[in-house]
């Protein structure tokens, strides 16, 4: 059985080997002598990490380390932080928590990350009034996809420090038909499944660009138009809506919102669903497929 500070070593080595697996972070742990609030930082760069100009930003951490008895690490993990260390937190625009989890056996660990922004932390600041603060953390999957966490993470303090304080009260706003929502994502993440199950935050703009409005929500699915159809045997036109719905647990071939055919899996399901009319054209479409294979 390892003690708490050979536990927190063990942790910040951990993390240490992801990110030596991203090309353009750097980074800086203190394994005894820790900061207020922090154990260290990542440095980000858009190139070459011996060049100065290449560098983009810092993001500051906390690292922690702890073992479990469970039989089975999930993929999610809540974690109790101190009330002061949020609040410091806040007076650096943000934080990364990351937590590395050990089995007690030894067997097993895996790594989490939560991201503590202004809007997370004054949403928390508010909901409780201890000394300490739940925390929920998800895990950390590759090294690609941390480096994913941390630019996404720099693009958003970037744009909540800049935000009156007052946004994050979460007041009714009245958004006018003017108003744009926009997600910002880091230039290299450009496969959009990827980012179903992640949490993201929207930013809704009035018409002068100003943010009137944050939401930071969990991205369940993503539907796509194509141009697919369904046709019956003398290949008449029977439905022209035919998406691709992707989720946590794969991609779906929808038809007319009644068929699903999981891409994963190779299954077929039938949901009744619509008008009256909708629903007979959806059985015919049914016994076609009996009747005419």
């Amino acid at each position: 059985m390892y003690n708490n500070t050979k536990i927190e070593q063990r942790a910040i080595t951990k993390f240490r080997d992801l990110i030596d697996g991203i090309q353009y972070f750097t980074y800086h742990f203190n394994e005894m002598d820790k900061d207020i609030s922090w154990d260290g930082y990542i440095n980000i760069y858009k190139g070459d990490v011996d060049i100065k100009s290449n560098f983009i930003s810092s993001i500051y951490t906390q690292v922690k380390g702890r073992t479990t008895p469970v039989k089975k690490l999930k993929s999610k993990h809540a974690f109790d932080l101190d009330r002061i260390d949020l609040e410091n937190f806040l007076k650096k625009d943000g934080s990364l928590l990351l937590l590395c989890l050990f089995k007690s056996d030894g067997s097993e660990y895996k790594l989490y990350f939560a991201e503590l922004l202004p809007y997370n932390i004054r949403k928390m600041l508010k909901q409780y009034i201890t000394n300490k603060v739940r925390i929920q953390m998800n895990e950390i999957k590759l090294s690609s996809h941390f480096e994913n966490i941390c630019r996404s993470f720099n693009i958003d303090r970037e744009l909540q420090k800049k935000i009156s304080s007052s946004i994050f009260d979460e007041k009714k706003l009245t958004i006018s038909s003017e108003a744009v929502s926009k997600m910002y994502l880091w230039d290299n993440d450009i496969d959009f499944h990827n980012l179903v199950g992640t949490w993201k935050y929207i930013y809704t703009f009035d018409k002068n660009g100003y943010v009137i409005d944050i939401r930071y929500c969990q991205l369940v699915d993503m539907i796509e138009n194509t141009s697919y159809r369904a046709f019956n045997k003398d290949k008449n036109i029977i439905f022209d809506e035919v998406k691709i719905e992707t989720n946590e647990k794969g991609k779906n071939l929808v038809i007319d919102k009644a068929f699903f055919l999981n891409l994963n899996e190779n299954k077929f399901n039938i949901k009744i669903c619509g008008t009256l009319l909708e629903r007979i054209k959806q059985l015919e479409f049914i016994k076609s497929i009996f009747k005419d294979g």
